[in-house]
């Protein structure tokens, strides 16, 4: 394996800065395929030979015939199919967000099941323009896979709390809390204004940086109050269908 692939595989942040996708399923990889994201490397060993074959056209000259001890070293997942194809993401950036109605924030969400849960359930609402404070890398396989491809489609960028301070001047800033907030069909009245609307961190929900900023507190009533509280993923699916309906 050449050193420059190697020292890419084996530094996350620079995939995640570089903007790279590390793929080892075959599912994965047709999904790249058909959003057209071209293979910047394609590694395989000797049991890898008939995805190559079978993608061949798509691979091009992209192939390189490495050890089988890499694969297993780099891969994700233990059942990987021989290879790992390197990708290099589309930009789909958020550029000029002050044109947009409404905005998903995801605040320090950690979970890569749970950032492409999300953004499938965004996507299938309608809602296509998301902010990412200090989360999961979109691109890793398994945000890919939770979201069933819907991670390629949307308009993404990172956002610093400064920003977020500035872009209060021109949105509503709408967070869950689960203690405080008011009844989410209540919350419908504000969503004539320009908005971002917050989902907070798995455990800790929304930080405090970002709640002492918000303009309005949302919660979902649970009928008889036999849970405290949803999954964010399960929380957001049940936010966009209430701010659609």
């Amino acid at each position: 394996m050449r050193k420059e692939i190697y020292d890419l595989l084996n530094d996350k942040k620079e995939i995640k800065k570089g903007n790279y996708i590390i793929i080892d399923t075959e599912k994965i990889f047709e999904e790249v395929i058909n959003n057209k994201i071209g293979i910047k490397y394609f590694l395989y060993s000797d049991k890898g030979s008939d995805i190559l074959k079978k993608y061949a056209d798509e691979i091009g000259d992209k192939a390189e015939k490495i050890k089988a001890a890499y694969i297993d070293k780099f891969a994700s997942v233990k059942t990987h199919q021989n290879f790992i194809a390197i990708a290099e993401a589309p930009e789909n950036k958020l550029v000029n967000i002050e044109d947009k109605e409404t905005v998903i924030l995801l605040d320090n969400i950690q979970d890569p099941q749970n950032m492409g849960a999300i953004i499938r359930s965004g996507a299938a609402f309608g809602f296509m323009d998301y902010l990412f404070l200090n989360c999961a890398y979109i691109f890793s396989e398994k945000s890919i896979r939770s979201s069933a491809g819907t991670v390629f489609l949307i308009n993404h960028r990172d956002v610093a709390p400064k920003e977020l301070k500035q872009l209060k001047e021109k949105f509503k800033i709408i967070i869950t809390d689960v203690d405080d907030g008011e009844n989410i069909r209540e919350i419908k009245k504000y969503m004539d204004d320009k908005a971002i609307i917050v989902f907070g961190n798995e455990g800790r929900g929304v930080t405090h940086g970002v709640k002492a900023i918000a303009d309005h507190k949302m919660k979902i009533d649970y009928p008889e109050m036999r849970v405290e509280s949803l999954n964010v993923a399960a929380t957001a699916a049940i936010v966009f269908y209430e701010l659609i309906t």
